[in-house]
C-alpha cells in the first residue's frame, strides 16, 4: 500500500508531463498502480518526454532501413548495443561497402 503523499507526487509529476515509466522509476511505484491512480489526469508530454519519443522514433527508422536490406548477421551490433545508433549504422554500411 502506498502513502497518500506518493499518490499526490505521482499526480503532480503526471501533470508536469512525465510518462508512467518516468514516474514509476522515480517513485518506485508499479505502472499498473499509476494507471489506476492517473486515469483521470490529462497527459500532455513535457519536452523531455517528447525528445525521448523523437529519438526512439529516429532509432526505429534506422532499424527499418537495415531490415529492408534483409541482413540477419551481427555486424555493428556491438556499436548498437552501446547505444550509439549512428556508429552502428556506419559499421553496418562499411561492412557492405564495395
Amino acid at each position: 500500500m502506498y502513502s497518500k503523499i506518493k499518490k499526490n507526487e505521482a499526480i503532480k509529476l503526471r501533470k508536469e508531463g512525465f510518462s508512467y515509466a518516468d514516474i514509476s522509476s522515480k517513485l518506485k511505484i508499479a505502472k499498473s498502480t499509476l494507471s489506476d491512480w492517473l486515469k483521470e489526469v490529462v497527459f500532455i508530454p513535457n519536452d523531455l518526454v517528447i525528445k525521448r519519443v523523437e529519438e526512439n522514433n529516429r532509432k526505429i527508422s534506422q532499424i527499418k532501413r537495415v531490415d529492408k536490406m534483409n541482413y540477419v548477421g551481427v555486424i555493428g551490433m556491438e556499436a548498437w548495443a552501446s547505444g550509439d545508433s549512428e556508429v552502428a549504422l556506419a559499421s553496418f554500411k562499411e561492412a557492405f561497402a564495395s
